[in-house]
């Protein structure tokens, strides 16, 4: 099983819940039985991508000698992709069976994954960051679409906290691609301190208060503190993938900013709760990372 949860990615699985949580927060909506079986096809999805992800790397991740559940033979490759094709197959049956606004919309999900996954390496590194940042966008807008459909999304929850969370996955996975080779220290810190000011269109679409500011501050603090420190050096792919695993273990964060902009003050008392789901995945990746 533990191999399962390593191949899976489930140290992430709450940042993804929170996605779903906080749209529905940001649209001021409640919960529905529907948002049940919304919620089940997005954590699907997700976890299929994972997969999917590793066994189409199987050989680069071999070559370099990564500590892999498909690598060292733990789960063998077409167990994996067996298992990809029917999680997506139960993704979007429970898509279909949430209500009637989901089931296409989890497909444009499932394309955009599959298409990351399975791309060249050639254009996965032109295009890959724009579709992880699309995908993450579609994963905080999923419950919004199962209870109201696509066209209320940008009415109930507006266009400022999709696009800060695109932003901040965008320049993360573009520090991500760096992770095989290195990265001068200045290069990667510039990757970093562009996710650290995404929440900036928060500031820009939304009127936040002081608290808002005080928190993108310390969120920012946080991010780019480590590797300030290093920026005169030559980051090797080992603290790469250190400091994208840190920046992704912070991204429920940047959705508490987006929570912490809003008007509605119930809302906004939600905010902290990003704190929790940061530890809770600090705590699950120290057991179940590769």
């Amino acid at each position: 099983m533990k191999a399962w949860l390593e191949l899976m990615r489930a140290a992430l699985g709450p940042t993804v819940v929170w996605d779903f949580c906080v749209g529905i927060l940001l649209a001021g909506l409640h919960w529905q039985p529907g948002l049940g079986w919304a919620l089940t096809s997005l954590l699907l999805i997700y976890f299929a991508g994972m997969i999917l992800n590793d066994w189409r790397d199987l050989a680069l991740d071999t070559k370099i000698g990564r500590r892999r559940p498909l690598v060292d033979g733990r789960i063998q490759p077409r167990t994996a992709l067996g298992v990809v094709v029917l999680m997506f197959g139960a993704a979007y049956l429970c898509a279909w069976r949430s209500g009637p606004y989901l089931a296409d919309f989890s497909l444009w999900l499932m394309a955009i994954v599959a298409l990351y996954d399975l791309l060249s390496p050639q254009l996965r590194n032109h295009i890959g960051p724009a579709l992880l940042a699309c995908a993450r966008a579609f994963s905080l807008c999923f419950g919004v679409v199962a209870s109201e459909g696509a066209h209320q999304v940008v009415a109930k929850i507006g266009i400022a906290a999709p696009l800060s969370y695109a932003l901040y996955f965008l320049f993360v996975s573009r520090l991500a691609q760096r992770e095989e080779r290195g990265v001068p220290g200045l290069n990667g810190l510039g990757f970093l301190a562009m996710a650290a000011i995404a929440p900036a269109l928060l500031a820009q679409f939304q009127h936040p208060g002081w608290l808002f500011y005080c928190g993108w501050l310390a969120v920012a603090t946080v991010l780019l503190l480590p590797a300030f420190k290093r920026r005169h050096d030559h980051w090797t792919p080992a603290w790469v993938q250190l400091r994208v695993r840190h920046a992704l273990s912070l991204a429920p964060l940047i959705l508490g900013l987006a929570l912490l902009a809003s008007e509605d003050g119930h809302t906004r008392l939600m905010a902290p709760i990003a704190l929790g789901v940061c530890l809770l995945v600090n705590r699950l990746v120290r057991s179940y990372s590769t």
